[in-house]
């Protein structure tokens, strides 16, 4: 698989349920009055029955800026079997 198929893959939306009706007609007019608040609105049936209808609805994610790592101005590279909590002390101390 191309990197860019693996990144489809895993863009899944998201709904939130908004409300539940016990009739179509009830979860009809619900979605109509949601229609232009949210980007995607649907009736889902359900229930043991499926006389339940559920109004769901999807907005596009804010996209976030992208947050720059700090690193950890503590990190010290330690050997197999130092404690690492020692060695930052150490090195606070000689930075003081």
């Amino acid at each position: 698989m191309r990197m860019m198929e693996i990144k489809d893959m895993n863009q899944n939306k998201t709904w939130k349920t908004v409300a539940t009706f016990t009739t179509w007609p009830e979860a009809d007019q619900k979605r109509n009055e949601l229609r232009d608040k949210h980007s995607l609105v649907k009736v889902k049936r359900g229930g043991p029955r499926g006389d339940t209808f559920r109004v769901k609805a999807w907005d596009e994610p804010v996209e976030d800026k992208k947050s720059v790592k700090v690193k950890n101005k503590l990190s010290v590279k330690t050997k197999k079997g130092q404690n690492t909590q020692r060695a930052k002390k150490k090195l606070l101390r000689t930075k003081s």
